[in-house]
C-alpha cells in the first residue's frame, strides 16, 4: 500500500525552518540580529551551529543532517565567509541541494565585499539566487526582516496562509 502526503504534511517532517551558514566570526551578529527577529518575533526555527549540532558527531555529518532537517538553507556572505573552507563546503552542499529541491538559496549579504575578496561560488551563487543585503536604520532593516520572512516562508503553509487572506480578501 502507498502512501501520499499532501505538501503540508510533508513540511512537518522539518525540524528547522532555515540551516544558516556563517562564519563563526560572526556569531554575534546571528544572535544579536538573525536569532533575535526569527525565532524570537518570527518564531521560526534556525539550526545554529553552538546550539544544534550534535557533539562528538564529526562536523561534516552535523552539516549533512542540519540540511536534511532544514526547510529552507541560507548563506551570510562576509569577508570572512570566503577565507573558510567550512562555508565554501557548507555553500557548495546548498547550492546543490537547492538545485535538487528546485527551491532558492537565501542569500544575505551582511556587508560589502570587494570582489577581489569572493569566491566563484559566492559570485554564482549571488548571480543566481535572490540578494538581501542587511541595510543601515531601522526603516530599512524593517523591510529587510519583511523580505528575509517572506523568502522563508516562501512555499509553506504559513505562505499558503497568507496568500489564502488575500484570495478571501479578493473574492469576498
Amino acid at each position: 500500500m502507498q502512501f501520499f502526503f499532501s505538501q503540508s504534511l510533508q513540511e512537518r517532517f522539518f525540524e528547522y525552518d532555515i540551516f544558516p551558514s556563517y562564519d563563526s566570526s560572526d556569531q554575534d551578529w546571528v544572535t544579536q540580529y538573525l536569532m533575535s527577529e526569527l525565532e524570537d518575533r518570527q518564531e521560526l526555527r534556525l539550526c545554529i551551529h553552538p546550539r544544534d549540532f550534535v557533539p562528538g558527531l564529526f562536523v561534516v555529518d552535523n552539516i549533512q543532517a542540519a540540511v536534511e532537517r532544514s526547510r529552507k538553507l541560507m548563506v551570510l556572505f562576509t569577508k570572512n565567509f570566503a577565507k573558510s573552507q567550512w562555508c565554501m563546503y557548507e555553500l557548495r552542499l546548498f547550492i546543490m541541494e537547492v538545485q535538487e529541491r528546485g527551491e532558492e538559496l537565501i542569500v544575505v549579504f551582511l556587508e560589502d565585499i570587494p570582489a577581489e575578496d569572493t569566491t566563484s561560488e559566492m559570485e554564482a551563487a549571488s548571480a543566481v539566487y535572490p540578494c538581501y543585503k542587511w541595510p543601515d536604520g531601522a526603516r530599512a532593516r524593517k523591510k529587510f526582516w519583511k523580505a528575509l520572512y517572506k523568502a522563508a516562508i516562501k512555499g509553506t503553509d504559513r505562505d499558503r496562509s497568507v496568500l489564502d487572506k488575500v484570495l478571501k480578501k479578493l473574492f469576498k
